[in-house]
């Protein structure tokens, strides 16, 4: 299954750094080695956007658990449909505020990566192109770890790594 899974997940990402290339080139100038480093560094950023923002849903979740112990404990929520009732606007209010941060985090990204990079009239030589695509690559690569790292199986039952190693929510 974990190769199946790794070759699935590097696939899905040359894929997405793919299909933005070729919009890039069909729609948008035909500087080549600028539309390299904008595609990796759109992709590497929306993974690591993504990562951020699946610690505070972790978070989120956790405070919302938090405060609704601390309404059964004082018997506001005395019922099981009330209690169904809660979790499903927990849910809601933690799906609204996670995808409000994703929204947020990728827009501030991509604002800075056409601020400071696309928009500048500077022509990358190939090595420095190839320098600032490194870190990308990279950032894909811890991205592939993760997502191969964050479910397990242990005694027969799922268990998601933030649990066990807590020093990955960092």
């Amino acid at each position: 299954m974990g190769s199946k899974f790794l070759v699935e997940k590097v696939t899905g990402i040359i894929l997405n750094v793919c299909v933005l290339l070729l919009m890039q080139i069909l729609f948008y100038e035909k500087d080549v080695q600028k539309q390299f480093f904008v595609a990796f560094s759109f992709v590497a950023g929306k993974e690591t956007v993504k990562y951020i923002v699946s610690m505070f849903s972790i978070m989120f979740h956790g405070l919302c658990n938090h405060i609704l112990d601390y309404f059964i404990k004082k018997e506001a929520i005395n019922t099981l449909e009330k209690s169904h009732i809660w979790i499903n606007i927990f849910t809601f209010i933690v799906i609204i505020l996670c995808v409000l941060l994703y929204t947020l985090l990728l827009s501030v990204f991509l604002y800075l990566i056409s601020k400071k990079f696309v928009k500048k009239d500077y022509l990358l030589q190939t090595h420095e192109n190839i320098f600032l695509i490194l870190p990308c690559i990279a950032a894909l690569c811890i991205a592939v770890t993760i997502k191969m790292m964050i479910l397990s199986v242990e005694n027969g039952m799922i268990v998601i790594i933030y649990n066990t190693v807590p020093a990955t929510k960092f």
